[in-house]
């Protein structure tokens, strides 16, 4: 497996971060100032980081217990697309990505969205220099992110 164990810690710090962002407001547009859109917006946001969340349980139960089995490989790449799919609408609203940071939309897609597509593709075709691309625009997303 062509995955690193960076990228799923990574990606779990992240997902924490922005749960506790999003439910303590953003910091940057005032809570009531959220229309119904934003709120939608944001149940897609959610959606991508669970989807995430889920595929990173599947990685590590293989990673300690076992090789992992051709259903948890089938489990892993349909909860990077869910991801992947929710992240794409989320970026569909992009002025509730300007609500959240000036720069959410741009690191988001490029960095988030980006590490996303590239686990994905080194799932279907593992490969160390993709995992590896996938890591750094990971790492780059947290480190902008923090």
């Amino acid at each position: 497996m062509a995955i690193s164990g960076t990228v799923l810690g990574r990606l779990a710090a992240t997902a924490a971060v922005c749960f506790a962002l999003l439910f303590a407001g953003c910091p940057y547009t005032p809570v009531e100032d959220w229309t119904q859109d934003d709120l939608k917006a944001i149940g897609h946001y959610y959606s991508s980081v669970r989807a995430s969340n889920e595929f990173m349980k599947i990685m590590k139960q293989g990673n300690r217990n076992h090789s992992l089995t051709s259903q948890e490989m089938s489990d892993m790449r349909r909860r990077v697309q869910i991801a992947a799919y929710e992240a794409r609408l989320f970026l569909a609203y992009p002025s509730t990505l300007d609500k959240m940071h000036p720069d959410m939309q741009y690191h988001f897609r490029d960095e988030y969205l980006g590490a996303l597509d590239l686990t994905l593709a080194s799932l279907n075709f593992p490969n160390k220099d993709t995992a590896r691309r996938s890591d750094n625009l990971y790492n780059t997303y947290v480190k902008w992110f923090y």
